[in-house]
């Protein structure tokens, strides 16, 4: 068996060494990955050599000049150097020359200097009148409530997103592809209400969300405890300030160690869990 030389990390042409993956009839095998992102395993001696210098893109992209991919039309390579991925100097139909990656248009990832992202953000704004000028400041908090519903569900790199979307929660069709829908079954938001789901278990629809205050919501949380009392249901804290004689903090670490709601809040504070009368 031939002498390992590591090459973990390396570049080679367009392909970028990234771990040894064994032996095949006695020759080294790597997986590498090509500038334009597919990964595969080549032998060693190939890779060195200079033989295989990409997945077979760089050949595909041998020469873009004078073709169109999308609103992009390629006027010359602006690069060409080993080891680095090709670059075109395109013209944009907005008249805007850019550089681009040839494995980038050739794939289909970039059809424009980026304007067309911009004016499909744009329209999404402007169909329905939450992005004009003259909206009005309940339309355009309505759009981003309604955006925020959306990336809460489905952006899984948000922060919220394990709190949502990670649980399974989820928008109704209807509701997750037009902001146009949302605002028919909802109307535009209240001012200091703010979306709120009936049943937090249950996703987006029009049955189970309303427009609430914070404190509603607070009321309605995964996490917070409801307990009957005399005025009706109330959360743990508006319980204990109103019935108890300790804190919110305690009342929370009696029902951790098993004590039931109604005795965490109502048992007084020298009353010790399974002794207390």
């Amino acid at each position: 068996m031939p002498a390992k030389l590591d090459i973990t990390g390396r570049v080679f042409n367009q392909l970028t060494v990234i771990r040894h993956v064994g032996t095949v009839n006695h020759v080294l095998m790597w997986l590498v990955r090509c500038v334009c992102g597919k990964e595969f395993e080549v032998p060693s001696r190939r890779i060195r050599s200079g033989t295989k210098k990409s997945c077979g893109c760089h050949s595909r992209i041998n020469n873009l000049t004078g073709r169109r991919y999308g609103r992009l039309l390629m006027i010359r390579e602006v690069t060409g150097s080993e080891g680095l991925a090709r670059r075109w100097l395109a013209k944009c139909d907005c008249g805007k020359e850019v550089k681009v990656y040839g494995h980038s248009v050739a794939a289909g990832h970039t059809i424009s200097c980026g304007c067309w992202g911009r004016e499909k953000r744009i329209l999404a704004l402007t169909t329905h009148g939450a992005g004009a000028t003259d909206a009005s400041p309940g339309l355009k908090r309505t759009y981003s409530i309604w955006a925020g519903m959306r990336t809460r569900c489905y952006n899984v790199s948000g922060e919220r997103y394990s709190r949502y979307g990670g649980r399974g929660i989820r928008v109704c069709a209807a509701w997750r592809d037009s902001f146009e829908a949302f605002l028919t079954d909802m109307g535009e938001a209240p001012e200091g209400l703010s979306i709120d789901r009936k049943d937090n278990d249950k996703g987006y629809t029009p049955d189970n969300c309303r427009w609430a205050t914070a404190s509603e919501q607070a009321v309605n949380r995964s996490t917070t405890h409801m307990v009957s009392t005399s005025c009706g249901p109330m959360c743990v804290t508006a319980a204990v300030a109103r019935f108890s004689n300790i804190t919110v903090s305690a009342v929370y670490a009696r029902i951790r160690s098993g004590w039931t709601v109604e005795d965490a809040i109502y048992k007084p504070a020298y009353a010790r869990k399974g002794t207390a009368k």
